[in-house]
């Protein structure tokens, strides 16, 4: 890990509240703090970061006190206590803990339910009064096994409150804001209707204008006399004035209580109440919690303070939670503006379902943009069949390095008859059936049935059983319109406005073309592993020494955090070794590079806009897969397409110098080399005018779907 900074360049964190001793310890290298409460003037006008440690309310007061706040990180789940309208007005980004509590949440929840069917509290101050001896055996409780159980928010914590009570033998159903396609319980549209199903209700939701008191009177009238009443979410998610008459009335049977309307007081009623087990919203403090909270924050203030994306997992959690409320407000504010057209369509990410849901309330069509590969949208589709074959979730840590990845998976619906069960996403390699990357693609690419159409960046010619599958199971149309690097220069004029708009993340170095001037043709190796994906600082050098014992030329695009928790720092002899065949780069104009005779192959991270941009260029291929269907993009590339080898998960230089000298020369190069061109002259077919495939496509879009 790279040595903290000098502590005077330590960016400057502002705190609502002091923070936790274990977050003092893990931080102080990082940052340098300053509380809001004493906070000068100086330190009030540098903080671009706000850290909420606790529960007291994040007023619009406070907020304005910060004029060059940009960030509001919450150590808790629930933001409600933050003044989300003032964030949203001065654009602040809003952060909170993730999952980082769901498990011990629901372990919680679970405790405070056995606690009370089972009287534990009660009975723990019977005996402990003496009156075991005196009275004789306290009287019989009722047992857990078998209660109907109503979940209010299949969340993360929802989710794994349901799998713990199943195991009970509980039955099972649930309210939501909509239902969850890849839930096994029974959905439930009307909160009244699952209490008076229900023998147990569990609250596991965040509080929101439209939750808040959820639970009244009504609600617990229909949950009756033995039901009993658990909240582990937020206190105002529950009529409480209206509990405490409904548990000294008997209207309900009892009630586990971690969370109140106005903390830390508790309605001095229930605690006299022997059906009531109470606790001081302490369901997500456990050492392991902690810790995985303290790993969120650190995540997220690096990424903030170094400008680069959150964290895949809370980028996905947030997607789910977050983003449908701003999405409605962003199409309201377009519909309002003065001489403005009125939206007529959504187009979505395809892993952006929250965006039907708004499209549904304009009563517009939304097509969602898949902008990963086919075989990646149906290996994803494949989620369910893995879950069902055994195959998903690992068993052990273990599995991951003992073979078992190797598995052959030629039954999956769809795909390669090579697929091997490493070919699928990473996301399958977990072994928590919670996982929230497993589970936030099987639920959007489960949700893309609703959409009004499905687009895709490829090729028909390209991926055709994938294809042919998804529009086998999707009721509603796929448009393919790639390669869309080739269809964008079919369609926008150099001359224009949008000539300069272009899709890289990052500053072009201008260098790297004029570097490839006057080399041979087919002589350079082009190394490029995305905007995100990173490596260990072992598997940099190993990558290093392998490009260096090859042979080639070679031009190495190295981002600045390619290397985690490091700076990506090549050695010395490395640099000495390689002068004057080897270009290093922080980032290039690929497609332009890609398309220069003197590449001769593309060492990749099998990202889908590099695959596209890759065959579209005829460049052979050396795959490295990071993360999410990268897995399948590689797989494919190799085994359907031709135009692949693999190096391979384990890095070693010796591998990646074969693989290097296997691609630029010799028979099986020549073959990737012809197959490459191959896909080459497939992909300016489908882009050219007239008569091309994904034009007509994009037509066809446009005219039928995006009206």
């Amino acid at each position: 890990m790279a040595a903290p900074p000098p502590a005077d360049e330590r960016p400057l964190v502002m705190l609502a509240q002091p923070l936790f001793p274990e977050f003092a310890a893990a931080l102080a290298g990082r940052y340098r703090f300053a509380l809001l409460a004493d906070a000068d003037a100086a330190a009030a006008d540098e903080a671009r970061a706000l850290l909420v440690g606790g529960l007291p309310p994040v007023t619009a007061q406070h907020l304005g006190a910060l004029p060059a706040l940009e960030l509001v990180a919450c150590t808790s789940v629930g933001v409600d206590h933050v003044d989300l309208d003032a964030c949203r007005s001065r654009g602040l980004s809003v952060t909170n803990a993730g999952a980082a509590f769901a498990a011990d949440s629901a372990d919680y929840a679970v405790g405070l339910l056995v606690a009370v069917l089972r009287r534990v509290a009660a009975a723990d101050v019977y005996v402990r009064g003496g009156r075991w001896a005196a009275d004789g055996d306290y009287p019989l409780t009722t047992k857990v096994s078998g209660k109907r159980l109503g979940i209010v928010g299949l969340g993360n914590i929802g989710s794994r409150v349901a799998r713990r009570l199943a195991a009970f033998g509980c039955a099972v159903s649930y309210h939501s804001r909509s239902p969850k396609p890849s839930a096994p319980y029974p959905f439930v549209p009307a909160l009244r209707d699952l209490a008076a199903g229900s023998d147990v209700l569990v609250l596991s939701c965040a509080l929101t204008d439209e939750t808040k008191h959820m639970v009244n009177r009504d609600v617990m009238e229909a949950l009756g006399k033995g039901g009993v009443l658990v909240n582990v979410g937020r206190g105002g998610l529950v009529d409480e004035p209206e509990l405490v008459r409904c548990l000294r009335q008997g209207v309900i049977g009892g009630a586990g209580l971690d969370v109140y309307e106005n903390e830390p007081a508790v309605p001095p009623e229930l605690l006299a109440m022997d059906n009531v087990v109470l606790s001081d919203h302490r369901a997500v403090l456990t050492p392991e919690s902690i810790g995985g909270v303290l790993e969120v924050v650190i995540a997220n203030l690096d990424a903030f303070f170094s400008g680069r994306p959150l964290d895949p997992v809370s980028l996905c959690y947030y997607t789910m939670t977050t983003c449908l409320p701003h999405l409605k407000n962003l199409l309201r504010d377009l519909n309002g503006a003065v001489g403005a057209p009125r939206v007529s369509c959504v187009v979505g990410d395809g892993v952006m379902s929250f965006c039907m849901d708004a499209a549904a309330d304009l009563g517009v069509p939304c097509a969602l943009f898949w902008t990963a590969s086919a075989c990646g949208f149906m290996g994803y589709r494949n989620f369910r069949f893995l879950l069902d074959e055994g195959l998903t979730p690992l068993k052990d840590e273990d599995q991951v390095k003992n073979g078992y990845l190797d598995t052959p998976v030629a039954q999956a619906h769809g795909m390669s008859k090579h697929m091997r069960l490493r070919d699928f996403s990473s996301f399958v390699r977990t072994t928590d059936r919670s996982d929230i990357l497993f589970n936030f693609l099987l639920h959007e690419v489960e949700q893309s049935d609703r959409a009004t159409a499905i687009v895709l960046n490829t090729i028909d010619e390209l991926e055709q059983t994938a294809l042919d599958a998804m529009r086998a199971i999707l009721p509603l149309p796929v448009y393919t319109i790639g390669p869309l690097n080739s269809l964008t220069e079919q369609l926008v004029s150099q001359e224009g406005d949008l000539a300069g708009i272009r899709s890289s993340l990052w500053r072009e170095d201008q260098s790297c073309l004029k570097w490839l001037q006057g080399r041979e043709p087919r002589s350079v190796v082009y190394v490029n592993y995305g905007s995100v994906t990173t490596m260990s600082k072992q598997e940099l050098v190993e990558f290093a020494w392998g490009l260096a014992n090859c042979g080639y030329d070679f031009l190495w695009i190295v981002r600045n955090d390619l290397v985690k928790g490091d700076a990506a720092v090549l050695p010395p002899e490395f640099l000495e070794a390689t002068k004057g065949r080897c270009l290093l780069a922080s980032w290039c104009e690929q497609e332009a590079v890609m398309h220069h005779e003197a590449v001769g192959a593309f060492l990749t991270h099998c990202g889908w806009n590099s695959m596209m941009e890759g065959l579209s260029a005829g460049v052979p291929m050396l795959c490295w897969p990071f993360f999410a269907e990268q897995q399948t993009n590689c797989r494919y590339a190799c085994m359907e397409w031709g135009v692949g080898v693999e190096v391979g998960d384990d890095v070693r230089r010796e591998a990646v110098e074969a693989r290097i000298r296997e691609v630029m020369g010799g028979e099986v190069g020549r073959e990737m080399r012809r197959r490459a061109a191959e896909w080459k002259e497939v992909a300016s077919r489908s882009t050219a005018q007239p008569g091309g495939r994904s034009l007509a496509n994009l037509e066809s879009l446009l005219k039928d779907v995006l009206k």
